[in-house]
């Protein structure tokens, strides 16, 4: 029987030597030795070459940790992506820099989860429903619609952001999103969507108003125009006054290109939720 993940006695190496100088075939010397024929050349080959048997003596620093170890934090940054690199580094006594080296190294990237929020059949009906009625419409009627929305912005979330282990191309797996009940962000059908002084002045000034799916941030742009924003605005802000200003600012000089360019891109979101069947897509 073969044996795997093992290192060969002296004595073995000896009887290679022996059987190789008998004019022994390597198969049959694999059979006898019980281990890999690619294993035998290996032997024989130093031998001839270099007239040792010894096992090389390993140059440079040794390893922080064993390779057990290693496939150990693999393991749980896998199974649990959610875990800190501090938590994990504790646990096995190395820097949380050496643990965020051992997780990339293995695919695995420290990255802010996504946020979802959690989809009912109902919700997925009317996501198609939606997408049947507007799929047809094109870029310059998108571009008159007036897209609005609430979006939450804190100072101390500014600092303190989550975050999980995930493999490229692995964004929008729920497995490394976290799931919300719509307090964060977008709220449709919220109070102030729906109340009446907002339906009273969007008649008044004659807006139309599109029956949008609830819980649908992703088909909505000016989602990601809040993302920019929040990314923009300077984290350096101590109160409520620099926070405003320091948001205000922002606004004022986003790039039009890239509102518009998120605008035109409402064929293909629809284009998404057709495809998904209703769930969410990778906006």
């Amino acid at each position: 029987m073969i044996r795997n993940n093992f290192r060969l006695t002296q004595n073995e190496k000896v009887k290679i030597i022996e059987y190789n100088s008998l004019d022994y075939n390597t198969q049959d010397i694999a059979k006898e030795i019980s281990c890999n024929a690619k294993t035998v050349r290996r032997v024989v080959k130093r031998w001839n070459e270099e007239n040792t048997i010894e096992n090389y003596i390993p140059t440079g620093r040794p390893k922080t940790i064993s390779d057990l170890k290693r496939q150990k934090i693999i393991r749980i940054v896998s199974n649990k992506p959610f875990s800190s690199s501090k938590e994990i580094a504790q646990r096995f006594s190395i820097s949380e820099s050496y643990c965020r080296k051992i997780s990339n190294n293995s695919g695995l990237t420290g990255c802010k989860p996504k946020r979802k929020p959690p989809l009912t059949r109902e919700h997925i009906r009317s996501r198609r429903h939606f997408e049947r009625l507007f799929r047809h419409w094109s870029v310059n009627e998108w571009r008159k619609v007036i897209f609005s929305d609430e979006t939450l912005i804190e100072l101390d979330k500014l600092k303190k952001k989550g975050w999980v282990w995930r493999p490229k191309n692995a964004r929008n797996d729920n497995k490394y999103c976290t799931f919300h009940s719509g307090r964060y962000g977008i709220r449709y059908n919220a109070p102030c969507h729906v109340s009446k002084s907002t339906r009273k002045y969007c008649k008044n000034n004659r807006i139309p108003l599109l029956d949008w799916p609830a819980k649908s941030p992703d088909i909505n742009p000016i989602e990601n125009i809040s993302k920019i924003l929040k990314n923009n605005i300077s984290i350096d802000c101590k109160n409520k006054r620099e926070l405003l200003i320091s948001s205000l600012q922002e606004w004022e000089i986003l790039d039009n290109q890239i509102i518009n360019k998120l605008i035109d891109r409402m064929e293909d979101r629809l284009y998404k939720v057709k495809k998904l069947k209703g769930r969410q897509t990778h906006y």
